[in-house]
């Protein structure tokens, strides 16, 4: 993350004309899309060709990302449609479907996926992560929980807790605390404090309390110097008119403080 030192050094590589191999240009290409520098992006873009490295999947997704990021969805489109089918290996399908993904365009992602799979390219665990994303984003609850379990039955790809997390957040959203509950159970791995917040936030926008005790008590247990848990427990029994049982939890995070 020191972005201004990346950028000197990769100016003091060029006055030395030392030259630039692909682990270079992904680097520059990610400092370019932390920045929003489109100009550095298309700079890069001409050594990546000179080099012959736009046949590196690698480089390739990381360019295509880089061009999204800076506001040339364009440029990507290009990119992605340049690259011959058959050429298309995960990495990059992956890119272009995170890109689609981060813009919010949930039509258009869930589309490419089906043309991934049609393109007889296998999903991996990071393609069912931007897939979900955007369902839950767009609280696509019926599509999310169907690519969910098709990532497990069809796809044989054991989720991961990012893959649970999502989910959940999408379930929680949407006030389906039954298919939180049931999800929860099925997780084969311990629930960290993020789902645990995540789901007393939704708690609290659907005004479910019962289901605010459990995640409240887990997130304390796992992180009892964390005060975010009892703001929103604490939130949700004040909207829900149990002004005695807020005043408790706002006690236990003063003393807690103290």
């Amino acid at each position: 993350n020191q972005i201004e030192k990346g950028l000197i050094l990769y100016r003091e590589m060029q006055l030395s004309k030392a030259i630039m191999n692909d682990v270079t240009c992904i680097c520059i290409l990610q400092i370019g899309n932390k920045i929003g520098s489109l100009e550095l992006v298309k700079e890069v873009h001409f050594n990546i060709v000179s080099a012959n490295y736009e046949s590196l999947s690698a480089v390739v997704a990381t360019l295509i990302h880089a061009y999204g990021s800076c506001g040339s969805m364009e440029d990507a489109y290009m990119l992605f449609n340049d690259i011959p089918e058959d050429e298309r290996d995960v990495v990059t399908w992956n890119a272009f479907i995170a890109l689609l993904a981060g813009e919010g365009n949930t039509e258009k992602t869930l589309e490419m996926f089906e043309k991934m799979k049609d393109a007889n390219v296998k999903p991996n665990e990071s393609t069912f992560n931007s897939i979900l994303l955007t369902c839950c984003r767009t609280g696509f609850v019926v599509e999310g929980v169907k690519y969910f379990h098709a990532m497990i039955k069809d796809h044989g790809i054991s989720p991961n807790i990012r893959h649970y997390g999502i989910l959940l957040d999408l379930l929680g959203r949407a006030g389906d605390f039954n298919g939180v509950k049931q999800t929860l159970e099925s997780m084969p791995m311990e629930a960290p404090i993020t789902i645990w917040l995540s789901l007393l936030a939704a708690c609290k926008m659907h005004g479910n309390v019962e289901v605010a005790k459990e995640a409240f008590a887990q997130a304390v247990r796992l992180q009892p110097e964390d005060d975010s848990a009892y703001v929103l427990m604490s939130n949700i029994y004040s909207e829900a008119g149990m002004e005695q049982l807020a005043a408790k939890v706002k006690y236990s995070l003063d003393r807690r403080v103290e």
